[in-house]
């Protein structure tokens, strides 16, 4: 009602004022004229303080920088794309991954598909897999004619244990991230050779005519006698 001003009268000042632009103390109060000031004495003069400030807050977006890629594997993975945004999207593989990261999906980005641009949901991808500070991802990741993977019972899961009957086969080394399938080409009743799907990416893979070793202490699961011709699902190691 007094444009931000508060009447002051004369008493209500408890104590002599220098003047006009004095500091002074006093309590508010109100009544039917509007804001007044009572109790009102000299003040001390208190330094005026500088504004506090909130720090600065660093606003990251939802996919920072990543550090460092780290190519998990040698060979392609398939799967399809199950969400796109534009910009990125997830993908859903045809196998499960084994990495400890992986949470059922793969990260992909715009900028690492090859060949297709834009990409929708539903299409069929092979691609790379990665790791870096921000968990699993895919690059080099382009249209794939291949169908979807299915399991087809009966399916015999293979572990990592070592196979070879060796004194000292030297450390073993995983070659693929998600599980491979092959076919049972020979049994000899505590091992044999599996002719694999899909030819292996390393140069140890010219051996043996591109066939596999397998022992029976390396089958998991209760899977009963093999038989030549039998559907086998593993991973792949090079030692």
């Amino acid at each position: 009602m007094h444009k931000g001003q508060v009447y002051l009268s004369q008493m209500d000042v408890e104590a002599e004022i220098a003047g006009v632009g004095a500091h002074v103390s006093f309590f508010v109060y109100a009544d039917g004229t509007g804001l007044g000031a009572m109790n009102c004495r000299p003040a001390f003069a208190v330094p005026v303080m500088p504004p506090i400030r909130k720090p600065s807050v660093v606003v990251k977006e939802a996919f920072a920088v990543p550090g460092a890629k780290q190519r998990l594997g040698t060979t392609k993975v398939t799967g399809e794309i199950k969400v796109w945004k534009g910009g990125f999207g997830w993908i859903t593989p045809d196998q499960p991954v084994t990495h400890p990261l992986f949470r059922g999906q793969i990260y992909v980005k715009s900028s690492d598909l090859v060949g297709v641009q834009p990409i929708q949901a539903g299409a069929r991808v092979e691609f790379f897999i990665y790791v870096d500070s921000q968990g699993i991802g895919a690059e080099e990741c382009m249209p794939s004619d291949s169908p979807k993977q299915t399991p087809t019972p009966p399916v015999v899961l293979m572990g990592t244990k070592s196979t070879l009957q060796t004194p000292d086969p030297g450390p073993r080394e995983r070659l693929t991230i998600v599980p491979t399938t092959g076919e049972l080409l020979d049994w000899k009743g505590s091992f044999g050779w599996i002719k694999p799907h899909e030819p292996v990416d390393h140069p140890q893979a010219v051996k043996r005519n591109g066939n596999i070793y397998v022992a029976k202490k390396d089958l998991q699961g209760e899977t009963g006698p093999l038989h030549v011709g039998q559907l086998l699902q593993f991973h792949v190691f090079v030692d």
